[in-house]
């Protein structure tokens, strides 16, 4: 009896030792056992944020957002110019990865490990998720990713302010491009995603909700 105690006692130590009052972030990656391109999930929509330009109130926005957030794909330039707003991704916890060039400018170039340079500087790790600027992936590429144990993502759909109320089919990932040269209306953004069943991006692909617990 005592010896059921102790494993129990050294058991409830270790649960309370590595599940702290924080949120648990659950990193998933190599969604492919070798080097792929995801395009598509299966089981509901998913909101993409290609992020390269800060537009009037899109801070403010983020700060609206509640579960399940989009993911936030963040340009380095960006990242590198808009600490404050990189902070509070940070600190809310959106789900995030890296957001390209075009797939030509990584053709024999450094260009890569620069900008995973600058994310990781952001976030204390590299990215779970990556795609280029025109979703294109040459071979060489699609191998450093997976390497690296980055997914590379090419979104099914892009969002448009004029077919909003389209029909979304299952497994469709809906990339919104947020760059200098888009009109953005972030109160269209909020209707067209309190309007429609959005999941993360991990339980289209898997069909399930990775959550957390406070312990004790």
């Amino acid at each position: 009896m005592f010896k059921v105690l102790v494993s129990l006692a050294l058991s409830l130590f270790l649960v309370l030792f590595y599940f702290d009052s924080k949120n648990v972030d659950l990193p998933v990656f190599q969604m492919t056992n070798s080097p792929n391109v995801i395009s598509k999930g299966h089981y509901g929509h998913t909101l993409i944020l290609e992020v390269s330009y800060t537009h009037a109130g899109f801070e403010d926005w983020l700060k609206t957002l509640s579960p399940p957030y989009p993911l936030l794909l963040l340009d380095a330039d960006w990242i590198a110019r808009s600490d404050s707003t990189a902070k509070l991704i940070k600190e809310k916890q959106f789900p995030t990865g890296l957001y390209g060039s075009v797939g030509a400018d990584y053709v024999e170039s450094d260009l890569l490990s620069k900008q995973l340079a600058i994310y990781e500087n952001a976030f204390e790790r590299l990215p779970l998720w990556f795609t280029t600027a025109d979703y294109v992936f040459d071979d060489a590429l699609r191998e450093t990713l997976f390497a690296k144990e980055i997914n590379a993502l090419s979104p099914s759909a892009t969002f448009s302010f004029s077919k909003q109320n389209t029909p979304l089919a299952d497994g469709e990932l809906i990339a919104i491009p947020l760059h200098r040269n888009q009109h953005i209306q972030f109160d269209l953004l909020t209707q067209f995603k309190n309007s429609n069943p959005f999941i993360s991006i991990e339980e289209n692909l898997f069909g399930y909700t990775i959550s957390t617990k406070r312990f004790p």
